[in-house]
């Protein structure tokens, strides 16, 4: 048979309904070594008084007990230090009761220990502890019984109100002061009583002020109204200083709200910025809408300053029914004013007032600046068309700029077909913005119409700017077709068609590309060498014969340097080639080029694909007096990468961490931190090409965190990866992946792909199988 404890025994009792009714951690609670504490003093090994707060801290509410009688032994203790019973008195403030208030009532007096008795009481829920604090004011005096006062202050004791209120006109001063601060602290209609009634020096003046406010605030909170609004009122006269003033007119405005507009103009229509600011900040505290339209109507009532400010606080409400009344103040001469309005209209205004903002854009920078941000921000119906209307206008240009500048601010896609109306405005300020803003906003439905418009306007300097809005366009959708523009070619003539050929680079579809080879043949030589720009910036590697040819073979020494240059320039991207394919491409445009400028690009680029072709074509080149520094260059960090084949990697999560990796330190990891989810994944950067057998993911000091699933890529320039090598799933700390057939790349990527809740996907280490 199972012997049960007495602990267990009785558990079973109680969760099983018994009515026994006992602390089976009372019996057991003080297992700290209460006797050391008695030895305790400064300097020594505080290793029992740990063991002692830790206890405490464990302890229920009903374990409190034997350890507070175990301390008040030690308190009472003749021989127990003075380090040892402050600690003691810290303790008891933690889990004291009644009981131990007569032990700390005694300390009250002590000078060393006073302090730390009374901060036990002043914490000590039990109204004996407000009793026996109340007691020490009849027998102290100094700084404990300043002290004391202090703490029924912080207790808000109401029953030491009698006792507190004659100590307001004690001679000692600090006495004074602390029952001053005491009684605001205690709060409620005695304390207030006590504090109105007396004379006191002018010196504690504004200390009864600040404490005849904390009384009207708890009146104020215990529903006693009418008493906190007699003493606020007394308190907002003018024979009181400027926060006292300002503190009270705030406790009005919470007492009585909807009395309170009065209160809060008389402190915008005062000459001092502080209670002008104070009367700005209580508006924003007010409620309601029809406070609102009352302070709203008394806008024009106010000085600048004054206005300046009740428009900010109305902004800050947001409510609209001051809307009417900031508008009328645009009408003003202020600038500040004007300032203010046109940025609580960003908040209070709607689609009728879009006008009023957009004409006062004409001011001051900072307005127009303001008309900017406002007209960017405002909402409600309409507003959209209230801008179209105004940029339709015949206003002045900046008004109608600015509207059109918001339209972008709100990516207001929808005004698109009214800005192509625009866009052979008369106005050429205004035709700049709208192109401008037709390539922010406007879509592959607009090229057509664009395209249109390059061929047809009237306004030749408009042209640069409306191929930038197709290249923006092309660039930001990725969804044009060529077909508009290969129409539009058609049509062209002169400087549209270099201008319509200029935007096939960034369609880069196989027919922009075709439509770009056909200008390499046309007429006019400007659209040639527009072409071979085109060519040039082309996003892939597609248009590199046709720039070799005409760099080779073309008479026209600009239309050689401009393929050339080019051909260079896509060499350079990305492509996943091999480093030694890229190496050859780089050695025919060596040979092409004529001019030392082109041959230094080439070894620029070429020390970023080292191998041993590459070497050797610097060592070539290093033959040539006129290359030598670039090629000397070249050659080092050719040579420093195939010397050092440092292996480098980085991570979708924590990429810091990655190099942890290879460190060699088992115990060191790299860790994607959560749940194990698709998508995540690490690469590996080989620092040269290499062929590779395999890869082991090293997983045993995390044992769960291999990966559910993988997939591996292999990429020679870290951002084209295509299809994937390999897949798999791992099944045990040693990942072990093993390829068909070495494989020669640079850089590896691992995609995990299966998912784990519990476990992260981790790797201690990594270690590649070279060919």
């Amino acid at each position: 048979m199972r012997h049960l404890t007495l602990s267990t025994f009785l558990a079973t009792l109680l969760a099983a309904g018994g009515l026994l009714f006992f602390s089976v951690h009372s019996s057991e609670a003080a297992t700290a070594d209460y006797e050391a504490l008695g030895d305790y003093d400064f300097g020594k090994s505080r290793q029992a008084l740990s063991a002692i707060e830790q206890e405490i801290r464990s302890l229920p509410s009903t374990g409190t007990l034997q350890v507070e009688k175990r301390l008040l032994d030690v308190l009472n203790r003749p021989q127990a230090s003075f380090a040892a019973k402050q600690f003691v008195c810290r303790m008891l403030r933690r889990i004291g009761s009644a009981r131990c208030v007569p032990d700390l009532a005694e300390l009250l007096g002590d000078a060393e220990l006073s302090h730390m008795a009374r901060f036990a009481l002043q914490h000590l829920p039990t109204p004996e502890a407000g009793a026996a604090l109340r007691a020490a004011l009849a027998t102290l005096e100094g700084d404990l019984r300043v002290g004391v006062i202090g703490s029924l202050g912080l207790r808000e004791d109401r029953q030491a109100v009698d006792r507190l209120a004659p100590l307001v006109t004690s001679t000692d001063q600090d006495t004074a002061s602390a029952a001053i601060k005491a009684l605001g602290r205690i709060g409620g209609r005695e304390a207030a009583q006590s504090l109105a009634t007396v004379n006191i020096p002018a010196a504690l003046a504004a200390s009864r002020e600040d404490s005849l406010l904390m009384c009207a605030d708890s009146l104020l909170a215990e529903g006693q109204r009418d008493r906190a609004v007699a003493i606020y009122r007394e308190m907002a006269g003018e024979d009181h200083g400027t926060w006292i003033r300002i503190a009270a007119y705030r406790g009005l405005v919470q007492a009585e709200p909807t009395r309170a507009v009065p209160s809060v103009l008389a402190l915008l229509r005062d000459d001092n910025l502080d209670f002008q600011r104070a009367g700005a900040k209580l508006v924003h505290q007010m409620p309601g809408s029809a406070l609102t339209l009352a302070l709203a109507e008394q806008l024009a009532t106010l000085d600048a300053r004054g206005q300046a400010l009740l428009l900010s606080a109305l902004d800050s409400r947001g409510d609209r029914a001051a809307l009417p009344y900031v508008v009328k103040t645009l009408e003003g001469a202020d600038p500040q004013v004007r300032l203010a309005a046109i940025e609580a209209l960003g908040t209070l205004g709607d689609g009728t007032s879009v006008a009023a903002i957009a004409q006062a854009s004409t001011g001051s920078p900072a307005a127009r600046r303001a008309a900017q941000e406002s007209l960017g921000r405002i909402s409600g119906p309409g507003v959209t068309a209230a801008l179209v209307a105004v940029a339709q206008s015949h206003l002045t240009s900046r008004v109608r700029v600015t509207v059109i500048e918001s339209l972008v601010d709100r990516h207001a896609s929808d005004a698109v077909p009214q800005l192509c109306d625009l866009a052979e405005d008369s106005d050429a300020q205004v035709r700049g913005a709208v192109i401008l803003a037709l390539g922010k906003l406007a879509g592959p439905g607009e090229i057509p119409l664009l395209v249109d418009l390059l061929l047809t306007t009237s306004h030749g300097r408009d042209r640069p700017a409306i191929e930038r809005a197709m290249v923006s366009i092309a660039a930001r959708t990725r969804s044009v077709q060529a077909a508009p523009l290969v129409a539009g070619l058609e049509r062209a003539e002169g400087e549209a068609t270099a201008h319509l050929v200029a935007v096939l680079a960034t369609v880069g579809s196989d027919a922009a590309l075709t439509a770009a080879r056909e200008q390499l043949l046309h007429e006019d030589p400007n659209v040639r060498k527009a072409a071979v720009r085109a060519l040039s910036q082309w996003p892939n590697a597609a248009p590199l014969a046709d720039l070799m040819a005409i760099a080779s073979a073309v008479s026209d020494p600009t239309q050689r340097v401009l393929a050339l240059r080019g051909y260079i320039h896509l060499v350079s991207r990305p492509a996943n080639r091999s480093a030694a394919r890229t190496v050859a491409l780089l050695e025919e445009a060596m040979e092409v080029a004529q001019r030392v400028e082109e041959r230094r690009s080439i070894l620029s680029v070429l020390a970023d694909h080292p191998c041993k072709e590459a070497l050797a074509l610097a060592q070539k080149a290093a033959q040539d007096r006129a290359l030598g520094p670039e090629a000397a260059i070249a050659l080092k960090k050719i040579d420093e990468q195939l010397t050092r084949q440092g292996l480098t990697a980085k991570a979708s999560r924590n990429s810091r961490s990655a190099k942890n990796v290879l460190d060699g330190q088992g115990r060191t990891r790299w860790t994607t931190g959560r749940g194990m989810k698709p998508g995540d994944w690490f690469v590996l950067d080989l620092g040269v090409e290499s062929t590779v057998r395999g890869i082991t993911l090293d997983t045993r000091n995390s044992r769960n965190d291999y990966p559910r699933g993988y997939e591996v890529f292999a990429s020679f320039d870290g951002g084209q990866w295509g299809a994937a090598i390999v897949t798999g799933k791992g099944t045990s700390p040693l990942t072990e992946i093993r390829f068909g057939s070495p494989v020669k790349t640079r850089y590896f990527k691992i995609l995990q792909t299966g998912s784990s809740d519990s476990w992260n996907w981790s790797i201690h280490e990594l270690s590649v199988e070279f060919d």
